[in-house]
């Protein structure tokens, strides 16, 4: 779409949502202001439908009276489908199971980690003995992380 469709558009429907999505995409994108008036009527409309893709909470943008949920920039804006075997790994919950390893690491040599940075040989050597279990019991990962679910495209 050009500009001076997306300007036919808006102005034939300004209260439209199918009109102020692609205004505010085409401005957000290019970065150059149409020549319309701001939009003053319509209840504002997320610009990604969160149901279907992963989206942020956003700001509204008044212009154009849409909340810009996008999930990044005008440079760089991934847009991810919500598909059943991304919705199992995020109910994975990695992030509580990660806290609780780190829970599990003791204080004071967490606390001499992070002060050298990871960067000192005694770190290097002393991580994998300190943290690794006996060969023999290598499944705590398991018990740690469970069972990851088949992650196929669907």
């Amino acid at each position: 779409m050009d500009a001076a469709e997306i300007e036919s558009i808006v102005r034939d429907t300004p209260t439209g949502s199918y009109a102020r999505r692609p205004w505010f995409l085409y401005e957000w994108l290019t970065g150059q202001r149409l020549n319309l008036f701001d939009a003053t009527r319509g209840d504002y409309v997320p610009v990604v439908n969160p149901q279907q893709q992963w989206a942020v909470p956003g700001e509204n943008s008044a212009r154009h009276r849409v909340r810009n949920n996008l999930p990044g920039t005008p440079s760089f804006c991934p847009l991810v489908w919500r598909t059943e075997a991304l919705k199992e790994f995020v109910n994975l919950n990695l992030s509580e199971r990660a806290r609780a390893v780190v829970a599990a690491v003791p204080g004071d040599f967490l606390a001499r980690t992070v002060s050298s940075g990871g960067k000192n040989a005694d770190t290097k050597c002393v991580v994998p003995v300190c943290l690794r279990p006996p060969f023999e019991t290598f499944g705590w990962r398991a018990a740690v992380f469970g069972a990851a679910p088949a992650l196929r495209q669907r």
